[in-house]
């Protein structure tokens, strides 16, 4: 294929947009385009190239494979070490272990499943994740597995004509775009990440090649600014709380597909096409390489502030000059290498190999746990200390899809008429282990019910997970009517307790279709309250009682990461923060509107009552981040699920649980029901 400059110009505008949404710009929400955008570039290029070699009848998958690796394997496999090098100065053991994980699905070009498993790319997370943006080079790369021999199929066995061929392209485009549209209704995430819903992309921009060129200028100029208007839009107007990538993706797409269809000469093409404009383009690749880690890793070192205007510019203008570099010295020499294809592709699996392997010995060796201090050990797996542990694992009829086991803990389930259900998020499954103690003491099996806030329904959206809007409101809405139907049927839940994360939702709740002008913190407590009142009507009218549970205090900090950072001296700014004590004060600030909405519902004629557990555990010194000389916290928010026993027993006192599901379930101590023999 003869070489267009416009091309490497529309990279230069995918990359500039990436980056700029990278870096925090408000004005560049849907920064995130610009990656279909190259998909769409990629399905041109890749296509035009292999149907040039098979009319010349010289194609070879040797040949294609080594251009690839010389293309993509280079920088990529250089980044990956200095990324691993970095991490381990930089980084705590588990959040090493984990960048070692992702390298090693990098390096086997699996990283979109390994995010795709892991997170989701809009989550808090992200900007902890330094090799989060290789997900895209995943799903590139898997298509370079399966559509050259597609092509080689087609050509040598089914000839078709240009009419046949566009007509082909059109319907396989057409039905792996209504793929996209549909699966991301029903799984947003895995639309996002999985190559089976971005195939449409590429073919997209395969099909620009069975279209007719367009030879009138007009025409030309007036399709390529269409297709600059739809892609510039789209990055300025889409933002994270889409449905992305669904039917959102195809006006960028389209832009995209509008601009390389018009040729270099329209007027777009011809702007794209400025010096400038080219250079960008040819070091797009590097500069999407380089940009994110060192994004995220100025994140660790100044502990994750939001990124000033100063610090956005140097840090584009930082990763600009290494990719520069990356290009003149790691890209082109190896590109311009000639040799035997084999040759090539041999070196460059093995190069992927050796940094795979680099990458299992972080896994392996727990992020090189060894380095961490003996009384620092029990902090070193925030999987460990957050593993969900049940005393069984009960199929309950009525209570999700059939075949689905519950997670029981308490008293044994079998036989007893006594049932609890602790329902809330990450909150509620922190305080299990804790609550198994006195239930277990009192006869009660409590079931555990995990996952959304009981004020999200169909009405109400919570924006917590990958681009979930209107699908996380029908999930909640879904499985709130499950349980409230479950207990609804059966008497023997007695009690239903409450918790999560209050104050999470104070700036993360809203009516459907609200501007985001219109949403503030007010707004989002009122419908906290409004809903939560109306749950509440809905358990208490079955005689049943609620226990309002509140949030524990919540550290400014990650407790373990704070104590890991000090003990190994880590590379960055010091952790000044206190750990063993937080501020009483700045404590009850923090959690006082969403501690306000609980005590406010709380009603002992109805049956509701508000266990608060900041008073409990706070004191004259400060609310504690230590109990029993144990620290307590697994992060920033979330108690450690692997405490000891004896630390378990002073936390049930402490927070007076015992007490609060004995007055909650109605029977006084003493009571022939109130303790289990």
């Amino acid at each position: 294929m003869p070489y267009r400059p416009d091309i490497d110009g529309l990279r230069a505008f995918a990359i500039a947009v990436v980056v700029l949404f990278h870096a925090g710009f408000d004005a560049v929400p849907g920064g995130f385009v610009g990656v279909d955008i190259f998909f769409v570039i990629s399905g041109f290029l890749i296509t035009g190239l292999i149907i040039e070699r098979l009319r010349q009848g010289e194609f070879s998958f040797w040949e294609f494979y080594a251009r690839r690796i010389r293309r993509i394997f280079p920088a990529l496999f250089t980044l990956l070490p200095v990324v691993l090098l970095a991490g381990y100065f930089m980084l705590t053991p588990a959040e090493y272990q984990t960048l070692g994980a992702s390298a090693a699905y990098s390096s086997a070009f699996l990283a979109n499943v390994y995010f795709w498993l892991h997170t989701g790319y809009f989550d808090q997370g992200a900007e902890t994740m330094p090799l989060l943006h290789l997900w895209s080079i995943g799903v590139e790369e898997q298509f370079y597995l399966i559509w050259p021999l597609s092509l080689v199929v087609v050509w040598r066995y089914v000839r078709l004509g240009q009419s046949a061929t566009l007509a082909a392209l059109t319907g396989v485009t057409l039905l792996l775009a209504l793929l996209c549209v549909v699966w991301t209704g029903y799984d947003a995430k895995s639309a996002f990440y999985l190559p089976f819903t971005r195939l449409w992309e590429f073919t997209l921009g395969a099909l620009l090649l069975a279209l007719p060129a367009i030879r009138q200028p007009r025409v030309a100029d007036g399709l390529s600014l269409l297709g600059l208007a739809a892609m510039g839009y789209a990055a300025l107007a889409f933002n994270a709380d889409l449905n992305y990538p669904g039917y959102y993706a195809l006006l960028p797409c389209a832009g995209a597909a509008a601009v390389i269809a018009s040729g270099e000469r329209s007027i777009v093409g011809r702007l794209l096409s400025l010096g400038p404009n080219v250079l960008l383009g040819k070091i797009s690749y590097s500069l999407y390489l380089w940009h994110w880690p060192l994004i995220v890793f100025y994140g660790y070192y100044f502990g994750l502030p939001p990124l000033t205007t100063t610090a956005r510019v140097s840090l584009i203008l930082a990763a600009t000059a290494i990719a520069l570099m990356s290009w003149r010295f790691i890209e082109l020499p190896v590109r311009r290498r000639r040799g035997l294809p084999v040759r090539h592709v041999v070196y460059g699996t093995a190069g992927g190999v050796l940094v795979g392997c680099l990458a299992l010995i972080v896994v392996s060796t727990a992020g090189f746990a060894g380095r961490i201090p003996e009384a620092l050990r029990p902090l070193s797996s925030h999987e460990k200390m957050t593993a969900t542990k049940c005393s069984e694992r009960v199929a309950i009829p009525g209570l999700g899809k059939k075949g689905r086991r519950a997670c029981v803990f308490g008293a044994p389930w079998s036989g007893n008429d006594r049932w609890a259900v602790l329902w809330g998020d990450s909150h509620a499954a922190h305080l299990a282990p804790l609550l198994d103690l006195p239930a277990k003491k009192q006869g009660i099996s409590i079931i555990r019910w995990k996952g959304c806030a009981p004020f999200i329904d169909d009405r109400t959206l919570g924006r917590r997970e990958h681009m979930s809007g209107g699908e996380y409101s029908t999930t909640c809405g879904k499985t709130r009517k499950v349980l409230l139907d479950f207990i609804r049927v059966n008497p023997n839940v007695k009690l239903v307790i409450i918790a999560n994360a209050w104050p999470s939702y104070a700036s993360r709740v809203y009516v459907a279709d609200t501007p985001h002008e219109h949403l503030d913190d007010a707004r989002a407590l009122g419908l906290m309250e409004k809903g939560l009142a109306a749950t509440l009507a809905e358990i208490t009218s079955q005689n049943r009682s609620v226990l309002l549970v509140g949030d524990i205090p919540k550290p400014p900090f990650a407790v373990p990461d704070c104590l890991m950072q000090k003990a190994l001296k880590l590379w960055r700014q010091p952790c000044s923060y206190d750990t063993h004590f937080l501020n009483r004060n700045s404590v009850f600030a923090f959690h006082r509107p969403t501690e306000s909405i609980l005590a406010r519902l709380t009603s002992a004629r109805h049956r509701i009552y508000y266990l608060d557990l900041m008073t409990s555990i706070c004191g004259p010194e400060g609310c504690p981040l230590r109990v029993n000389n144990e620290v307590i916290y697994a992060d920033d928010n979330h108690l450690r699920r692997d405490l000891s026993l004896d630390t378990r027993r002073k936390l049930v006192t402490l927070f007076h649980l015992g007490d609060a599901l004995r007055s909650a379930i109605h029977e006084p101590p003493g009571s022939e029901r109130a303790e289990a023999r």
